[in-house]
């Protein structure tokens, strides 16, 4: 085993492999910052040109274009509070709460440092415990895919703490939006009203575009100067000691939370997201930018925001 270690870094150290590695993380990045494409969709348009590479700088290039897209979704959350993927949508609670304030270049930096140190660690945990994982994983079937399901409901009530009756509500209207479509057992449609569109449902990336984007553009479209729009004041993205200090039980538990959940057949980075999110809305002693508006709607007393983004 060692030995297959020590020959796939010296393949992966070669120049022009990280060339091609560089390559598709910018490629990655690009696809993840504009709104609406995934990083699945930009794996997808890049493995055309891997047919005619070496197959070390291929899976190098498509494993940098995923890893980049995962990250540059969180570009457009922090900036404008529009995530680019699902995944940077927990980002886009709290991330563009900071660019409001004129901290966007630490919400920058630190969601760059925590992405590539959680990049780093799961690619550690995949390398050393690869046969264990993939056991688990084996194991996985419909009643452990239900209980998933179940508990994506509850971190969804959990997030809606504070208004419990508007948690419920978004539950039950999520899972009314998600029997559209064709039935899975028999083949009937359902809820299509004739719309042949309706067939394959609704996807993810569209629905998540329409409830984050419209609104934003919308408040975008009301500002009378573009000189007054949050994002155009970035700042530094340089990090002090104390912020990665204040964030290491944080960055530790969302690791184990992703190497967790990303073993998990059909639970990919979205899911780790939220539930890391949800975790360290728990852990913390402040209150969050959401609980925030939900104290504002009821008129109670306020707390301080979260300083700092919580979702790695």
């Amino acid at each position: 085993m060692l030995q297959n270690i020590l020959t796939g870094l010296l393949n992966t150290l070669q120049p022009m492999n990280l060339l091609f590695s560089l390559l598709g993380l910018s490629v990655g990045t690009l696809f993840g910052a504009l709104p609406g494409f995934s990083a699945t969709m930009a794996v997808a348009v890049m493995v055309p040109f891997s047919y005619v590479m070496e197959p070390q700088a291929a899976l190098l290039m498509l494993s940098g274009v995923y890893c980049g897209g995962v990250y540059g979704g969180s570009i457009p959350a922090i900036l404008v509070g529009i995530p680019g993927t699902p995944a940077s949508a927990p980002t886009a609670m709290e991330g563009h709460a900071l660019t409001v304030r004129g901290e966007a270049g630490t919400a920058l930096g630190l969601c760059t440092f925590s992405s590539a140190l959680g990049g780093f660690w799961s690619a550690v945990a995949l390398l050393l415990c690869a046969p264990l994982l993939a056991a688990i994983a084996m194991k996985v079937g419909a009643p452990e895919s239900v209980m998933i399901a179940l508990f994506g409901l509850s971190v969804v009530s959990m997030l809606s703490e504070g208004n419990m009756a508007k948690g419920l509500l978004i539950c039950f209207l999520s899972l009314l939006v998600g029997t559209m479509g064709q039935d899975p057992l028999e083949g009937y449609p359902r809820f299509t009203f004739g719309n042949p569109a309706l067939i394959s449902g609704l996807s993810t990336v569209p629905v998540m575009i329409g409830i984050y984007s419209i609104p934003q553009v919308f408040h975008m479209l009301l500002e009378k100067e573009s000189s007054s729009l949050p994002f155009a004041h970035i700042g530094s993205m340089h990090l002090h000691i104390h912020d990665l200090l204040s964030n290491t039980s944080n960055f530790i538990r969302s690791i184990l939370i992703g190497i967790g959940i990303g073993i998990v057949p059909a639970a990919g980075p979205d899911v780790a997201a939220f539930v890391s999110y949800n975790e360290a809305k728990k852990a913390s002693n402040v209150r969050s930018y959401l609980e925030m508006e939900v104290l504002r709607e009821l008129s109670l007393p306020n707390q301080p925001t979260m300083p700092l983004p919580a979702v790695l």
